[in-house]
C-alpha cells in the first residue's frame, strides 16, 4: 500500500494509491533549491527569520510585509497578530491582492486553500517567484533578485497590454462585420425562398383546382373563381413577402441549399407530375376516397392504412381517423397512421430502399420517396405468377377423335378473391398420323403438327395446348400462394462462405486488438497494474477507516 501525508489544519490526512502518486507528482516540482532561494529571498527583503513556507507563510504576515517592502502602501491593512483561523485567511487574500494591483498575472496566483490548508504549496512558490519577477521592474525597488532577469518594465506591460486589448477590439470589429454580412445574406435567402414558396403554393392550387375539374368536383364558374382569387393573394403576398403567412421552414446555406434546389428542380418536372397524377387516380379506384393533393390527403395517413387493407384484409385492425378533427391529437395520430402503413409495408415485403421516413410525408420533406414507395405498392398489387408448369395427358383415346376444348382456369388475386376467367376456345386438330418406325423416333425430336397459344392479360394466366402425336400436352401456369411469394429466399452456400470468412477475419481482428493491448499494458504501462491494485486497496482501506471511525 503506497502512502502519503498531506497537512489538513491541525490534522494529518493520509492519502492512497492514485491520490498519492497525485501528491507525490505535485511535490516533485517543489525543487529544494529553488525553496530555499526563495525563503533567503524573502528572508533578506523583510529582515524576520522564515523557517519554510509552510506553515512559515500561513498567517499571511510576512507576505504582507514583503509587497509593503518592494512597494509601499501596497497592502494598507492588515492584522499582525492573527489569532484565529478567518484573520489569517483575511491577511492573505490582502496580499493576493497586492500581488495583482502590482502586475502578476492571474494564472500565477494561487487560492487561499492552497495555502491555508497546504493544498498546492508549488502554487505558492510559482507566485513567489512571479513576484520576484515583477519587483525587478518596480519603480524604486532597489532589492535582490530572485530568478532570472527581467527587464520588462511596467509601461512596457502596459503598451503590450493595450496592443492586445486593440487587436481583440479590432477582431471584435471584424466578426460584427461578418456577422451583419451572413445576417443580410440570410434574409434574403428568406425572402427568395419565400416567394418561391408562394409561386409553389400556387402552382399546386392550380393544379389541384384543374384535377377537380377534370374530375367532376368543381364547375367552370367555381374553377374560374377560385383561380382569381389565388392569383389576388399571390401578388398581394408577392409585394409584402415578409408579412405572408407561408411556413417556409429553416434557410439552409451551402450544400444543404444546394440539395433542396436539386430535389426541387427534380420534383417540378413535368414526368413526375404525370406520375403524380397516375398514383393519384390509382389511389381514388382503390380506396374510393377523393385525392387531389398527395401531400394534403396523404397527410393523415388514413388513406394509406385504407390502401393496405384494401391489398391486403385485415392488415391494419385498427385506423385512428382523429386525425381529421382533432387539433389537438391530429399530429401524433397522423404520425401513428404513417407508421402503421410503413409496418405493414415492410410486412408485405416492400424493400427499405423503396420505403420512406415519416417526416418525408407529414412535413413534405421528399414526397419523391413517397411517391416511389407507392409505385412499389401498386406493383405488388399485380398478380405474381412462376413459370409454367408442363401437365401431360397420357390419353390415346383423346387423339383418336377430333377434339374441342374450353379450359377454364383459377386466377388467386392478391386480395384473396378468386376469379374464374373463361378464356377462348383451343381447338386440336383431327387424328394424327401414325407414330413413325423406331429408327426415325431416335433421331425425332417433337414433331409438333400445330401449336395454339392464347395470351390474355395480365390478370389472367396463360394457357398452351400443344397436340403431338403421342400426347395431349397442355401448358398450364401454376398459381403461386402470398405466404411463397413473400417467403424469404434461402441463403446461398456462397454467401454462407462469405459470411464464415467475414466472421473468421473479425476474430482474427479482435485478438490483434486484445494482443496489442496486453503488449501495451506490459511493455509501456507496466505499473498500470499496480496503481489499479492500488485503488482498490485503498478504497476498502477508507472503507475500514469509516467502519472504525463509526464503532
Amino acid at each position: 500500500r503506497s502512502l502519503a501525508y498531506a497537512s489538513d489544519m491541525s490534522e494529518e490526512r493520509v492519502l492512497y494509491g492514485m491520490d498519492a502518486e497525485s501528491h507525490a507528482k505535485l511535490m516533485a516540482k517543489m525543487d529544494p533549491e529553488s525553496v530555499q532561494k526563495a525563503i533567503e529571498w524573502i528572508i533578506e527583503i523583510t529582515g524576520e527569520p522564515l523557517q519554510d513556507l509552510y506553515p512559515g507563510l500561513k498567517n499571511g504576515v510576512q507576505l504582507c510585509k514583503l509587497l509593503n517592502k518592494i512597494k509601499p502602501g501596497t497592502v494598507k491593512k492588515f492584522s499582525l497578530n492573527p489569532n484565529h483561523v478567518l484573520v489569517q485567511r483575511e491577511n492573505v487574500q490582502a496580499y493576493l491582492n497586492g500581488c495583482a494591483a502590482l502586475g502578476v498575472p492571474n494564472q500565477e496566483l494561487f487560492t487561499i486553500s492552497d495555502l491555508q490548508e497546504g493544498k498546492s504549496i508549488p502554487s505558492v512558490l510559482t507566485n513567489i517567484y512571479a513576484l520576484g519577477r515583477i519587483a525587478q521592474v518596480t519603480p524604486g525597488f532597489d532589492g535582490p533578485r530572485l530568478g532570472v532577469k527581467y527587464t520588462l518594465t511596467l509601461e512596457e506591460q502596459e503598451k503590450r497590454n493595450k496592443k492586445k486589448a486593440e487587436e481583440a477590439l479590432k477582431k471584435f470589429k471584424m466578426a460584427e462585420i461578418v456577422g451583419k454580412a451572413m445576417q443580410s445574406r440570410r434574409d434574403d435567402l428568406e425572402r427568395e425562398k419565400k416567394i418561391e414558396a408562394l409561386t409553389d403554393r400556387r402552382t399546386n392550387e392550380e393544379r389541384v383546382l384543374k384535377r377537380k375539374l377534370v374530375k367532376g368536383r368543381l364547375t367552370e364558374k367555381e374553377f374560374q373563381q377560385c383561380i382569381d382569387k389565388i392569383n389576388a393573394q399571390y401578388e398581394k403576398d408577392v409585394a409584402n413577402p415578409e408579412q405572408a403567412q407561408i411556413d417556409i421552414g429553416s434557410v439552409v446555406f451551402g450544400m444543404d441549399y444546394e440539395h433542396q434546389k436539386k430535389m426541387k428542380e427534380k420534383m417540378d418536372q413535368e414526368d413526375n407530375f404525370l406520375a403524380a397524377e397516375s398514383i393519384m387516380d390509382w389511389l381514388e379506384e382503390m380506396t374510393e376516397d377523393p385525392i387531389d393533393d398527395l401531400h394534403k390527403n396523404l397527410r393523415t395517413g388514413v388513406v394509406l392504412c385504407k390502401l393496405i387493407n384494401k391489398l391486403r384484409p385485415g392488415y391494419i385492425k385498427k385506423i385512428d381517423t382523429r386525425a381529421y378533427t382533432s387539433l389537438r391529437f391530429g399530429p401524433s395520430v397522423s404520425r401513428d397512421n404513417i407508421k402503421l402503413y410503413l409496418e405493414a409495408c415492410e410486412r408485405m415485403g416492400v424493400p427499405r430502399s423503396e420505403l420512406f421516413t415519416i417526416s418525408d410525408l407529414y412535413d413534405a420533406k421528399d414526397i419523391a420517396a413517397v411517391m416511389k414507395n407507392l409505385e412499389a405498392v401498386r406493383r405488388m398489387s399485380a398478380i405474381t405468377l412462376k413459370a409454367p408448369a408442363l401437365v401431360t395427358v397420357s390419353e390415346p383415346e383423346l387423339l383418336k377423335k377430333p377434339l374441342t376444348t374450353t379450359t377454364t382456369t383459377t386466377t388467386t388475386t392478391l386480395e384473396g378473391t378468386v376469379s374464374e376467367p373463361q378464356l377462348p376456345q383451343v381447338e386440336v386438330l383431327p387424328e394424327p398420323a401414325p407414330p413413325p418406325s423406331p429408327e426415325k423416333e431416335a433421331q425425332q425430336v417433337v414433331v409438333v403438327q400445330e401449336q395454339v397459344t392464347q395470351v390474355v392479360e395480365m390478370e389472367q394466366p396463360v394457357v398452351t395446348v400443344i397436340d403431338q402425336p403421342h400426347e395431349l400436352v397442355i401448358e398450364v401456369p401454376q398459381i403461386v400462394p402470398v405466404e411463397e411469394v413473400m417467403a424469404p429466399k434461402e441463403e446461398e452456400p456462397t454467401k454462407k462462405k462469405s459470411n464464415f470468412t467475414r466472421n473468421l477475419a473479425l476474430g482474427v481482428a479482435a485478438g490483434l486488438l486484445i494482443g496489442a493491448g496486453i503488449y501495451y499494458v506490459a511493455v509501456k504501462k507496466p505499473d498500470l497494474p499496480r496503481r489499479v491494485f492500488d485503488k482498490v486497496l485503498g478504497f476498502f482501506g477508507r472503507a475500514e477507516d469509516e467502519v472504525s471511525a463509526r464503532s
